[in-house]
């Protein structure tokens, strides 16, 4: 999978393990941008580094993880 998260570009592998999504190493960019960008984006990141839950609701796919969950509208 790929994907832009904010200011960088990040990709890497992914399977269904347990019913969760998981995703293998990540890979990004280096770009760099003002810090509420970089804090948001490094949340983002955190959060696809751990084994996800997906569920969709009303036009929303959310994705919830240990370390937060993602809504997706």
């Amino acid at each position: 999978m790929s994907g832009t998260s904010g200011v960088n570009r990040y990709g890497g592998s992914y399977a269904s393990v347990d019913g969760k999504l998981v995703f293998g190493q990540l890979f990004s960019t280096m770009m760099a941008a003002p810090e509420p960008v970089m804090a948001l984006e490094q949340r983002f990141l955190a959060i696809m580094g751990t084994p996800l839950a997906v569920t969709a609701s009303g036009g929303a796919l959310t994705l919830s993880g240990d370390k937060g969950a993602l809504t997706l509208h």
